[in-house]
């Protein structure tokens, strides 16, 4: 799917970061990548360690080293497949990518967010400048929250 996205000066990030999200919703759309549970311990991505990019996807974590390969959400298999960092302070520069990384997902566990939805997020982000969460998420969050409240049927 051909689309117009913003200039990485229009979304306030460098070219290098551009180039690694696009390269990034190419996996995501094409099927490169898959939801798997988050490993045990969420943050690890401070630690000295090979990073590699092996398909495995999970929002809840950065990027994490398992027995069964590096997960990581959109951020994080950014970093690892465009060979760029995306800083604190450019997170805390930029509201958008910030929302992006670290959605509002009306109450939805973002180890719970999948691939495809990810990859609407992304694709808003770099077409309009904004993930659009709560819009990608709306089915998902009122089916759970209808688990939640299912009346009991006798």
């Amino acid at each position: 799917m051909a689309a117009r996205f913003k200039t990485a000066e229009t979304l306030g990030i460098t070219q290098k970061q551009k180039d690694a999200l696009v390269k990034t919703l190419r996996l995501l759309e094409g099927g490169k990548a898959k939801h798997v549970d988050p490993p045990p311990i969420a943050i690890d991505c401070e630690r000295k360690r090979r990073y590699s990019f092996d398909g495995l996807f999970n929002m809840r974590v950065w990027k994490k080293k398992t027995d069964c390969g590096t997960v990581a959400c959109i951020g994080g298999t950014a970093e690892l497949v465009g060979g760029v960092k995306f800083t604190d302070v450019t997170m805390n520069d930029n509201l958008e990518l910030a929302k992006l990384f670290y959605p509002h997902s009306g109450g939805l566990p973002f180890s719970a967010i999948t691939v495809k939805q990810a990859a609407k997020a992304l694709r808003n982000y770099l077409a309009v400048g904004a993930p659009l969460w709560e819009k990608v998420l709306r089915s998902a969050v009122k089916r759970a929250k209808d688990r939640e409240v299912a009346p009991t049927r006798f």
